[in-house]
């Protein structure tokens, strides 16, 4: 399956060390652990969506985001920007990859830059992405309830894995943020 994002959208703020991030290739750059950034993708990509939009939505964004005319092409700019490499997808991917494959010693990240090896914070590398996540999840959503019966009206659509992402105070979404502690 062909991801949305690849590897050119892993820059500024979500950049991976150990992912080239050569603008337009495909996500196959090999990390030092012998997984793929495209095979990561391929699991939390779909992942993430099916989180945000519940098992009946995904796959109609799917099959319509490439549409043209479709009513999925309206949503897709809250999912992904290609032209500044700016996804909430991309962030989501970033976070989960970041604590996932990278080498976490006891005060921080393990990076080693020749012969001086450097700590970075977890913290300090995931919470601003997953806020700028955050951000964005919420436009998202507020999108298809304001366009609830262009986009939900025919499913009863009482899902509720969005809630990783925000709550509800019963007037407007919320964001499940994380602070300097990772809570």
């Amino acid at each position: 399956m062909a991801t949305i994002t690849d590897k050119s959208y892993f820059v500024r703020e979500r950049f991976l060390p150990s992912v080239p991030a050569e603008v337009g290739l495909p996500t196959e750059a090999v990390t030092e652990y012998n997984g793929t950034l495209l095979d990561f993708a391929t699991y939390y990509e779909p992942y993430f969506l099916k989180l945000l939009l519940g098992e009946d939505l995904y796959p109609e964004y799917i099959a319509g985001r490439t549409v043209e005319g479709n009513k999925w092409k309206a949503f897709d700019i809250y999912m992904i920007d290609p032209s500044i490499k700016d996804s909430c997808i991309a962030d989501y991917l970033f976070c989960k990859y970041w604590t996932d494959y990278d080498t976490v010693a006891a005060s921080g990240t393990l990076r080693l830059n020749g012969e001086n090896p450097s700590r970075i914070s977890y913290t300090a590398r995931t919470i601003p992405v997953w806020n700028m996540m955050i951000e964005k999840v919420i436009k998202a959503l507020n999108f298809l309830v304001e366009n609830y019966d262009t986009y939900c009206s025919e499913y009863s659509y009482n899902y509720d894995g969005w809630q990783t992402f925000v709550w509800s105070d019963g007037y407007e979404l919320k964001g499940n943020y994380q602070n300097g502690m990772g809570l």
